[in-house]
């Protein structure tokens, strides 16, 4: 009973099996091309809440997402109780031949250290030249030097460009 207290108080960390059964869901949206950096939020019985970020194809129009995230929250308030209170949107380069090789051989190149565990968000502008995307980082890592190193990794595959990598920590799953 006191660490159920403690937990109301301080927190504790998200059910695994229903963050995954949200970003699943969210996932069988067909212009859904996947589902990142899900927070959960409980202000007390039948009051939950959740944020989620989803890619999505970069030709869809502002009426299109607006759509999309109208039957996500519909769908996720349905099947879990849960209100979607905020769904951010990464573009996803899906016409670009030339973006969805530097996409694999960036996420080859940083995924392969031992801090990286998810890269997404991932989104290249070859006019402005620069290269943007999400790093998922292990908790026992030196955030900024894991961040500095994925920049100078990519940076090596693309000295032209601009490198931005937004640091982010799994805590759903």
């Amino acid at each position: 009973m006191i660490f159920e207290t403690l937990n109301d108080i301080l927190g504790k960390r998200t059910d695994s099996q229903l963050a995954k059964d949200i970003k699943a869901t969210v996932c069988e949206d067909a212009d859904v091309l996947g589902a990142y950096d899900l927070y959960l939020f409980n202000f007390g019985p039948e009051k939950d809440f959740a944020t989620i970020h989803v890619e999505v194809s970069d030709q869809m129009t502002a009426p299109e997402i607006d759509a999309l995230q109208r039957r996500l929250m519909v769908s996720v308030q349905k099947k879990h109780g849960i209100i979607l209170t905020g769904i951010g949107i990464y573009s996803r380069n899906t016409g670009d031949s030339e973006v969805a090789r530097m996409y694999r051989a960036v996420k080859e190149a940083v995924l392969a250290k031992d801090y990286a565990l998810q890269l997404h968000g991932f989104y290249a502008d070859l006019q402005s030249k620069t290269i943007t995307f999400d790093l998922v980082l292990s908790f026992d890592c030196d955030r900024n030097q894991a961040v500095d190193e994925a920049c100078a990794l990519v940076k090596k595959l693309y000295p032209d460009f601009t490198i931005c990598v937004q640091p982010d920590v799994d805590i759903s799953e």
